[in-house]
């Protein structure tokens, strides 16, 4: 298990802190890439790795709304290649967080229990939280079409990078399609769905801390997307 955190926020190490001790110490932090600060620098060390092309950069859509987005591509995409670089640390699938979840009692046993049946789907990728205080949202993915078995669904186009489980396969998908150009949780959970068979396991475990839109600056945690 990792989480994504932007250390220089004491709110969001405290919540680490406590989301951790809720995963029996089981989280390891992956320091996210601080495009808020460090723009140029963060824009010219993607570009040169190959995370992504100018033309992502300089999007219409990242200056309006903040630097923000182009380091929450880098966090994801760095993370899953220190994961590739060492050898996946001898596992098949990966927890990765973004540090304003909220976690639950009995978050990794009730996961571990599902593996096998998420293995038998052949999903290469697990979403872990949908915004269903959405109600156009929440009656699309919960579309009786869409069960696959009890509690999981066929993933419909969503938002947000909260929370998933991704495995091997998955991440060797994903790098291979670098550079990628679009936000990272419309590359997940819109253009490659199909790609990844992906899955949204329905579970009252995960929840969201931080800011679910771009006017939720102020909520809890807040947004780094458009600070």
């Amino acid at each position: 298990m990792f989480m994504i955190l932007f250390s220089k926020s004491e709110k969001r190490v405290n919540n680490y802190n406590i989301m951790n001790e809720k995963c029996n110490n089981l989280i390891e932090k992956f320091e996210a890439v601080d495009s808020i600060n460090h723009f140029d620098e963060v824009a010219q060390k993607c570009t040169k790795d190959g995370v992504c092309d100018w033309s992502f950069i300089n999007s219409p859509n990242n200056q309006s709304t903040g630097p923000g987005k182009v380091g929450c591509l880098a966090s994801h995409i760095y993370l899953l290649k220190q994961i590739k670089e060492n050898n996946y640390y001898n596992c098949d699938w990966f927890v990765i967080f973004e540090d304003d979840v909220t976690i639950f009692d009995n978050f990794v046993e009730t996961l571990k229990s599902k593996i096998p049946t998420f293995e038998k789907l052949n999903t290469n990728f697990v979403k872990l939280f949908t915004d269903t205080k959405d109600e156009n949202n929440k009656k699309r993915q919960f579309w009786h079409k869409r069960i696959v078995e009890k509690n999981i669904y066929k993933m419909r186009p969503q938002f947000h990078t909260l929370a998933a489980m991704i495995n091997r396969k998955g991440i060797d998908y994903i790098l291979s399609q670098l550079p990628i150009n679009v936000n990272i949780d419309l590359w997940f959970t819109h253009e490659h769905i199909n790609n990844l068979n992906a899955v949204y396991w329905h579970n009252n475990l995960i929840t969201n801390g931080g800011a679910l839109n771009y006017k939720g600056k102020n909520w809890n945690l807040g947004s780094l997307i458009c600070s």
